[in-house]
């Protein structure tokens, strides 16, 4: 974060200002206008998607996914340094770069769960030791290693975290009842 203090913003085209901006525009102003949001990114395109002709509001082509799995994690912190900055002078606002990098961390922390879940999913047909070298070699071999790493702002990690969440309600706490099971899952209360 003190590094990219300097750039403004970590997202400036594409699929993070996709994402970032329903959460951002929701969170801290209440409304689904991006027009003010878009306008903060430094050397983006203030309507990279064009209008919505029946709002007049900027559209946006990004699903809603990411930014409803984000938003828990991204809600408290946000808003709490959004206030503490906010006491300061007009130069020591909550920055933009930061309140990126809690967007980011978020599906980070996303991922990382997601990975949780796939190695608890797997150690229910193989041992633990083994399943956690698999988990490690999965992550370490495939391109999520790039979407943790370098990414962590696309949609990708959110994936991982659904898919894995649903093979583990599937499969592991047999606690829950069959119904509550199903409705976790979105079936039919007949799962096995």
């Amino acid at each position: 974060a003190v590094l990219l203090h300097a750039r403004g913003a970590v997202f400036q085209h594409h699929d993070p200002v996709g994402y970032y901006v329903y959460v951002r525009s929701l969170v801290h102003d209440g409304d689904l206008d991006f027009t003010n949001d878009l306008a903060m990114i430094p050397d983006g395109d203030p309507l990279p998607w064009g209008r919505d002709p029946v709002t007049g509001h900027p559209d946006n082509l990004y699903t809603v996914g990411l930014p409803l799995l984000v938003a828990p994690v991204y809600i408290l912190p946000s808003l709490v340094l959004a206030r503490i900055g906010a006491q300061g002078t007009p130069d020591s606002r909550f920055p933009l770069f930061l309140d990126q990098l809690i967007f980011s961390y978020a599906s980070f922390l996303l991922g990382a769960v997601g990975m949780w879940l796939s190695f608890r999913f797997a150690c229910v047909y193989f041992a633990e030791r083994d399943c956690l070298f698999a988990t490690i070699a999965f992550w370490l071999c495939s391109p999520l290693i790039y979407y943790f790493a370098r990414e962590p702002f696309q949609s990708h990690l959110a994936s991982v975290f659904a898919f894995s969440l649903l093979l583990y309600i599937w499969k592991v706490p047999r606690r829950l009842s069959a119904t509550l099971r199903a409705i976790l899952m979105g079936g039919p209360a007949r799962c096995s």
